[in-house]
């Protein structure tokens, strides 16, 4: 059964984190929750949106659920037609972490990923920590992973897959999006990269100046990127150094800011384009109730060797860290 933890604040912010998936479940201030969610643990089990959760081993798509790796081929699971999704079905959004040590304003899970998880190789330990800032609405995560035996390498590209709304709107249409990025990951018609790396520049996918979502949805709706994807669901690459922790997007939609600091090279803009069903107290969500913004290596990093490396040798640690500001403007 999963466990709940509750971090709380001297300004009010209580944010609800579940130990299934490593989960946000809810973060609220003011008595407004701007993540989308489940009430029930069965929810979260049967599920199949990411809601909130840590998602890996590697986020985001692997091609045909297949890479080589010092010099042998890997089959992994696929469940997002013929190609690999967020680590699999049963990925680490499904799994219980343990809580290694909690308190009122920090959790740390940890969880081992055996060898041959859904074809994943090498064993490994992965660690997620949540801080809620003392005095500020801000909440960070930290991923941390390393090979147990000295054999094996492995690709880990760890994200958090909260949906937002900041207004009490059925969907985002409404939010101003801003986007810190000079180029993007083109697709195929599968949401698999091509391997280049797009100039934003005279496209859809210009974000560098705020954009209301419905009117970046309207002007290019004849865009194969976007009809090809029911909307954006696209990486971005960050405008920053390597491991440099940045600011790389912005949302904001009436009083409600939300920032987005990463180390990680990209971010992942994702319109809720396949959001339906029930969802917290009863709410009924529809398409774009919530939008995404996953930090991340590049989508298929394991089959592109010009994107940044999410190889993990051993003896190596995997760090990155992201974090979430939520700004209100009283006035």
């Amino acid at each position: 059964m999963s466990r709940k933890v509750i971090l709380t604040n001297s300004r009010g912010v209580q944010v609800n984190i579940l130990s299934l998936g490593a989960t946000i479940q809810s973060w609220t201030y003011n008595g407004f929750d701007i993540v989308l969610g489940y009430d029930t643990e069965k929810e979260y089990r049967e599920g199949d949106l990411y809601f909130g959760a840590v998602v890996g081993r590697v986020a985001n798509r692997i091609a045909h659920g297949k890479f080589r790796l010092n010099d042998q081929d890997y089959q992994l699971a696929c469940n997002n037609g013929s190609h690999h999704l967020h680590g699999g079905p049963k990925g680490f959004h499904r799994v219980m972490w343990e809580i290694e040590e909690a308190d009122e304003l920090s959790v740390r899970f940890s969880y081992e990923s055996q060898d041959g998880e859904e074809g994943y190789p090498a064993h490994l330990i992965v660690y997620v920590k949540y801080s809620l800032h003392p005095q500020l609405n801000e909440l960070s995560v930290e991923y941390e992973a390393r090979v147990l035996d000295n054999e094996k390498s492995t690709h880990i590209n760890l994200s958090q897959h909260s949906y937002f709304n900041l207004s009490s709107d059925p969907t985002v249409e409404n939010h101003v999006i801003t986007i810190h990025a000079d180029s993007f990951t083109p697709t195929d018609a599968t949401s698999i990269p091509t391997g280049k790396i797009r100039s934003v520049q005279g496209t859809a996918m210009d974000f560098r100046s705020p954009r209301l979502i419905r009117e970046a949805l309207e002007q290019s709706h004849n865009d194969d990127q976007i009809q090809w994807a029911g909307g954006f669901d696209h990486n971005f690459c960050c405008n920053k150094a390597p491991n440099v922790f940045a600011l790389v997007a912005k949302v904001a939609c009436g009083p409600r800011t939300l920032e987005v600091w990463t180390t990680e090279p990209g971010v992942q803009f994702y319109t809720g384009n396949y959001l339906q069903g029930k969802g917290k107290g009863g709410r009924k969500y529809e398409k774009r109730a919530g939008l995404c913004l996953e930090t991340q290596h590049f989508p298929d990093s394991p089959n592109q060797p010009d994107f940044p490396s999410t190889r993990l040798n051993p003896g190596e640690t995997f760090y990155s860290k992201s974090m979430y500001r939520w700004l209100e403007n009283s006035a």
